[in-house]
């Protein structure tokens, strides 16, 4: 499978960080489940996306931002032939694991994996794009619901009664006269005899899983995951939802779901897009217990995990630039210093000592004007400097000429001179500050931008833009391309190449920057000398600025608090002086991890250091104004009014499950809804938006219907008031509709992220009319 290299590179996805490491592990899955597929496809296997995966292909046309697995199902019947084929027909190093092929796996499920350890040989690493631990897919049976509900609630009763048992033995107390008491009840309840000389588990789930088998396909209506249903009456669903396979865009590819998958989503999760960032039932990151196990293992540390150490909050040795006032103060408490030297040694009468003084004094004034003239400001107190150099010459040249020198004339006469250059100068001289922005990408500057505004319309200090070069990893961490964005930031920015700027040269007052992870992150890099660590060497405050804003996080967003692992133990936090937290809700997030993760009396140090000030980028007005969005000719003479303003539009989109459901159906829906905004045609204009796999689906298995749907929308092509978009890319249609209405899926939650008014249309309440 290929992978663009932006799918790989860290991201906030709908409020939520993705590390490059998730990423590799979804391509992992990915690979897998290609593997799955083709032998699914070979030996005509039916199998459907489920859980979240499948509503991750609806809602986020992908991965659930939060999720790390991949679960599909199948129905018993294929279920049991893709186990009896799949270790043969699956790659040499894949894993089949289910309870019958593996001791001590208790779960009704088989899960497939690219293998039984780590490995980070070229040839794994290359097929699995760079993920190095063990990858897989868990499938799920879908069995039969009884055709009688009297039968299905003693089949209920019989699995909780099995599944009592099994969580109640073990191995000390499987030969008690109690365990043994359970066990003879379930022979009589199931009409089966246990074998007491085989391992006694592993019947009772083989039970488990006859009971759950027991119904076919031609006695059925419904069916079910059986261990939920058992359990809690859930993920039941009608049979005739799984009598086709449909194909839904998922990352970078596609994947098979139910045709009807709006109904399973909605007896499965209710209200599917509603957005729980926490649940689960294994840790997050899935490979956490595997990375772990891997660093423990080697003999050195591992270059890509940040390990906290109290001397990085540290200050001591760094560098504390003098400001130009205070440069000019310590060069004239230099050259006073000198003068009294030069009078000493004319009245003991060593003129070749007091020569050479004079000469180094006239020399540091030169220094001195060229220092002041770079300032821009103070040529006032350059002329005086020249009128000092002038007399130190006149001295110089008396005493090569053996002139009578006044000693006390001359010390009181310089005196004079220095006091008025010092005061011209202090009042000439503004003491400016140095601030520097240092950007590696040009697609986070949005996160320093109105910091930089405020620096520049403030007058009081010299700003720079400096973005810096950084470079891939290859999967060994060695560098791979690097990449240099500084003619990438819009015009109005003037940027600074970095090999013109040098840091130990200026030592500039003030660094910002939103790179946290100096050489901790195993996928890119920005080189050593920009570093967190070596820039805070060289200036007095270094401020570190998200590149991101993340959705903030309430206490039950359990995989939004664990994902800040990888988003916050980093060492450009630590280094930094300042944060700034994007609110102050996510300030007492950053403080409790980081809290955390360097010890309890580091907290101080932390709410010293964390400042919730808000994000630059909220500051940053994303302009969707229409007459600023780059609009086809056609389009915009549709959305605007003769008086130059424009009219309210209308998103009207359609997806692929609603459309096949309802088929003739959908059709008077879509001519109901069109017509309603033809009647307020001068007012708004709609734009019909369909599922861009309507037209590839329809046009294989609903003909027919795809030649009605095009015969109606031809109706209005050409009307003023509609649009018809099938493109993919919604990005601007997004930006220029003022509302949505239609189906529930990915495109009506980047509605409701942008904060456009949503409807969702009900075709059930249609079909309820009618009848």
């Amino acid at each position: 499978m290929q992978f663009s290299k932006e799918f790989f590179k860290d991201e906030v996805r709908e409020g939520f960080y993705v590390s490059g490491m998730i990423k590799r592990a979804w391509a992992a899955q990915l690979e897998v489940l290609a593997d799955v597929a083709k032998v699914c496809k070979k030996h005509n296997i039916r199998w459907y996306a489920d859980g979240g995966t499948l509503l991750g292909a609806v809602r986020h046309n992908g991965y659930i931002p939060w999720d790390d697995d991949l679960d599909i199902i199948m129905l018993r019947e294929d279920y049991n032939r893709f186990n009896q084929i799949a270790k043969k027909e699956l790659p040499s190093n894949y894993a089949v694991i289910n309870f019958h092929t593996e001791e001590k796996f208790w779960e009704l499920l088989t899960r497939v994996n690219n293998g039984n350890s780590i490995r980070m040989d070229e040839e794994h690493m290359k097929k699995y794009h760079g993920f190095p631990y063990v990858a897989g897919i868990d499938i799920f049976p879908l069995d039969y619901i009884a055709p009688k509900k009297e039968e299905e609630e003693l089949r209920i009763k019989m699995a909780e009664i099995v599944e009592y048992v099994i969580d109640a033995i073990n191995e000390e107390n499987k030969n008690t006269k109690e365990m043994e008491d359970l066990l003879r009840q379930v022979e009589e309840l199931c009409v089966v005899k246990l074998d007491r000389k085989r391992p006694i588990k592993l019947q009772l789930y083989t039970l488990l899983e006859n009971l759950f088998s027991l119904y076919h396909k031609k006695e059925a209506k419904e069916v079910a995951i059986m261990p939920y249903w058992i359990k809690s009456r859930r993920h039941k669903y009608p049979l005739e939802y799984f009598k086709q396979t449909i194909s839904l865009p998922f990352e970078e590819m596609e994947i098979n779901a139910p045709m009807s998958y709006e109904g399973v989503l909605k007896l499965a999760f209710g209200d599917y897009m509603k957005c729980f960032k926490g649940g689960g039932t294994h840790e997050y990151p899935l490979y956490k217990a595997q990375e772990n196990e891997m660093i423990s293992k080697l003999e050195v540390k591992f270059p890509f995990r940040y390990e906290f150490s109290k001397d990085d909050l540290e200050n001591e040795g760094r560098f504390r630039a003098n400001k130009p006032k205070e440069q000019v103060k310590a060069f004239i408490g230099l050259l006073d210093e000198a003068h009294n030297e030069v009078v000493k040694a004319i009245r003991n009468q060593n003129y070749g000592f007091a020569l050479q003084l004079l000469e180094s004094c006239q020399e540091g004034a030169i220094q001195l004007g060229t220092l002041i003239e770079q300032l821009e400001k103070g040529f006032g107190t350059v002329e005086l400097l020249e009128e000092y150099c002038e007399f130190v010459y006149q001295v110089h040249e008396g005493i090569l000429q053996g002139q009578e020198i006044s000693t006390d004339g001359v010390q009181e006469e310089l005196k004079q001179i220095l006091l008025s250059i010092e005061n011209r100068a202090m009042n000439e001289i503004i003491n400016r500050k140095e601030i520097v922005f240092m950007p590696y990408k040009a697609s986070h500057w949005r996160s320093l931008e109105s910091i930089w505004k405020a620096a520049v319309e403030a007058g009081d200090s010299d700003v720079y833009v400096v973005p810096i070069p950084y470079f891939d990893r290859n999967t060994d961490g060695s560098i791979s391309e690097i990449h240099y964005e500084g003619n990438e930031f819009p015009e109005y920015v003037n940027t600074m190449s970095y090999t013109a700027y040098s840091f130990e040269k200026r030592h500039p007052d003030i660094v910002f920057t939103n790179n946290p992870y100096d050489g901790s992150n195993q996928f890119f890099s920005v080189h050593l000398d920009y570093y967190s660590e070596n820039i805070k060497q060289y200036t007095e405050k270094l401020v570190y600025v998200p590149p991101y804003v993340l959705d903030e996080i309430g206490p039950l967003d359990t995989k939004s608090i664990k994902s800040m692992d990888y988003y916050l133990k980093l060492p450009g936090i630590v280094h930094a002086d300042k944060v700034i937290v994007q609110s102050e809700k996510m300030r007492q997030i950053y403080l409790d991890v980081m809290t955390e993760f360097a010890g309890e009396d580091t907290r101080a140090i932390w709410e010293e250091k964390m400042a919730g000030l808000g994000s630059a980028i909220f500051d940053k007005v994303e302009s969707t104004q229409k007459e600023q969005l780059n609009l086809p000719k056609s389009w915009r003479k549709k959305v605007q009014k003769e008086n130059g303003g424009y009219k309210k539009v209308v998103l009207y989109h359609i997806n692929l499950g609603t459309f096949l459901e309802y088929e003739e159906r959908m059709l008077d829906k879509i001519k109901s809804v069109l017509l309603t905004f033809k009647e307020q045609k001068e007012d708004i204009t709609v734009i019909l938006n369909p599922h861009p796999l309507i037209l590839k689906t329809c046009k294989s298995i609903r003909p027919k219907l795809w030649d009605q749907y095009q015969e109606m929308i031809n109706r209005y092509m050409d009307e003023e008031w509609f649009i018809y978009d099938d493109t993919e890319n919604l990005k601007s249609v997004v930006a220029l509709c003022d509302a949505y209405y239609g189906d529930s899926d990915s495109v009506a939650q980047q509605c409701i992220r942008e904060k456009k008014p949503v409807m969702i249309q009900d075709m059930k309440l249609m079909v309820m009319n009618e009848t």
